[in-house]
């Protein structure tokens, strides 16, 4: 029980830090970088599959939710990049200031035009992934819980 909770909460770290790694990438190179979202999914899943969450309609919904947690964090991180540089405050104090409505708009008004194609295969390749990645036969998973079984 302890372990799956302490599971969950470096998932949720996980795709908070994902988020934050790509807002860096973003702001660095002046581009919103939509194709991190397909690392971030892959990256989550891969924590996930090693934090010994079995592959399952649970895993696949855990792996498509974080995906969206850091979508949403990035874009929150960057709204907050673009309105800190025109408005000339800091970035930490515009963090707590800026409120979920601006950022949407922000993020809205800057989105390229491949954004929504690259959210649509972050959230298919997690979900799929989740569900069961490459070499993770049945044959695996049976031995896994007899193992687990046996201790």
């Amino acid at each position: 029980m302890l372990n799956s909770a302490l599971g969950v909460v470096a998932a949720v770290l996980a795709a908070a830090a994902f988020g934050a790694i790509w807002s860096l990438i973003a702001l660095a190179t002046s581009s919103r970088a939509p194709w991190l979202a397909i690392v971030a999914a892959i990256g989550i899943v891969v924590l996930l599959r090693f934090n010994e969450h079995p592959p399952s309609i649970a895993r696949a919904l855990s792996a498509a939710a974080l995906s969206a947690l850091a979508i949403a964090h990035a874009n929150y991180l960057m709204a907050a990049g673009f309105i800190g540089a025109q408005m000339s405050m800091s970035y930490a104090d515009l963090l707590w200031r800026m409120g979920i409505e601006m950022a949407v708009a922000v993020s809205r008004a800057h989105a390229e035009p491949l954004e929504p194609l690259a959210y649509a295969l972050a959230f298919g390749i997690a979900f799929a992934l989740g569900w069961r990645m490459p070499g993770e036969g049945a044959t695996k998973l049976r031995k896994r819980r007899s193992a687990a079984a046996s201790r």
